[in-house]
């Protein structure tokens, strides 16, 4: 049930948060870039043909964590390609 209200409440906001972003991104023209991924969608050209390992981080602090991480995960499996959103 929370979910389905969470989903419901996004869905019903997008407009005001695209339009916050088109509005920042007047004063910040860099702002306005990559929105796409802010909301999740990447091509699959970032991949291409090899497997992807997606490492998620919410603040700069947790993205230097993570290094370790990523040299780990890279070191185990080479033949993957990481996704750091």
């Amino acid at each position: 049930m929370m979910r389905l209200l969470y989903s419901a409440l996004w869905w019903l906001l997008m407009p005001f948060v695209l339009v916050r972003i088109w509005r920042r991104g007047r004063k910040e023209p860099g702002y306005r870039q990559h929105v796409g991924e802010r909301l999740g969608f990447y091509d699959a050209v970032v991949a291409g043909s090899r497997p992807v390992l997606w490492v998620h981080a919410v603040s700069v602090g947790e993205t230097r964590a993570a290094e370790p991480l990523i040299d780990a995960l890279l070191q185990a499996w080479p033949q993957h390609v990481v996704l750091l959103t």
